[in-house]
């Protein structure tokens, strides 16, 4: 019995031609049935230095604008939001505000990190913006948190733009492994950030 030889145009590939992949440069997770994240830039395998990297998360939260913001911006729910923080101080303390300095421990495998942050920008109920101190993780990182009413819930998109700081990357960490693990964190601020705010109180 004669084969066919001819192969399909699905499985059809020219002598020395690679299989296509995914692009790495971007890098979509669902978070929920209501909410989504993106990561935007990639480490190559031949690189030897961090680059800027972009995350991205939309989630809508059934709970009012206030108790989001009431989490938000509560220094105490820091190391609750981002899944490897251990502990998080503020200076002065009390609630997020321009000037404040910020001081979180955290951990990376077996490897304590540390980062520096300060709140640049409160606007009560509608926008949070953070960014990095000198030292610690980050050579660069801003967090800007958008919230808005949508019927009797909230929607909080929050974007994440940072560069790791070379002092972690190395002879330490391995520069992919740390990238996962702060994405990783990223994505799981505004996971967290839900969960927390959906909380219902005790009866009464």
């Amino acid at each position: 019995m004669r084969r066919n030889a001819r192969a399909s145009p699905k499985k059809r590939m020219r002598l020395g031609e690679m299989p296509r992949l995914p692009d790495p440069r971007l890098d979509v997770v669902p978070v929920g049935c209501r909410s989504e994240s993106r990561a935007f830039g990639y480490i190559g395998r031949e690189s030897a230095k961090p680059i800027l990297t972009r995350v991205e998360s939309v989630v809508e939260i059934e709970a009012p604008v206030a108790t989001v913001w009431s989490v938000l911006t509560d220094p105490a729910y820091i190391n609750k939001l981002y899944p490897d923080i251990i502990t998080a101080q503020a200076e002065p303390p009390g609630p997020f505000a321009v000037g404040q300095k910020h001081h979180m421990v955290g951990r990376a495998g077996r490897r304590k990190l540390e980062v520096f942050a300060e709140p640049i920008e409160v606007d009560s109920e509608k926008k949070l913006v953070t960014r990095n101190r000198p030292g610690g993780l980050f050579k660069s990182f801003e967090e800007t948190v958008l919230t808005q009413p949508i019927g009797k819930g909230t929607e909080v998109r929050a974007s994440f733009e940072y560069e790791l700081s070379m002092g972690y990357v190395g002879k330490v960490f391995n520069l992919l492994v740390l990238e996962r693990t702060v994405r990783d964190n990223l994505r799981g601020y505004t996971r967290n950030l839900k969960d927390i705010s959906e909380l219902l109180p005790l009866p009464k």
